[in-house]
């Protein structure tokens, strides 16, 4: 639901969301469509870049591209989130060796 006065709010959360899902399938022929979406990818990524030392970016691409990135040089994590990591090893029984050779032998 909502965060209209009839619902509950208390102990809930509350993002502030709002989704509508559309099924083009059901407005245009999907070829069409997926046409048009490259269509207009390929026009938009045509344009003059607004730093000409970097492409222009469409949505998804600077996940693609960090995906891309962390599969090649791993996942950057801070100290004080690896300490927590390990601290939640300890939790289970784990000693900080046993984590950090299973990870080395993965």
């Amino acid at each position: 639901g909502t965060i209209q006065p009839e619902h509950q709010r208390q102990n809930s959360i509350i993002n502030n969301m709002f989704t509508l899902l559309i099924d083009p399938a059901r407005l245009v022929d999907v070829p069409w469509m997926q046409h048009e979406v490259e269509a207009i990818v390929a026009y938009a990524k045509a344009s003059p870049p607004a730093n000409p030392e970097e492409p222009v970016l469409i949505a998804g691409d600077p996940e693609r591209n960090s995906k891309k990135e962390r599969q090649r040089q791993g996942i950057p994590i801070d100290d004080a989130t690896w300490e927590q990591i390990l601290e939640g090893g300890e939790t289970l029984g784990l000693t900080r060796n046993e984590m950090l050779n299973n990870l080395q032998n993965s």
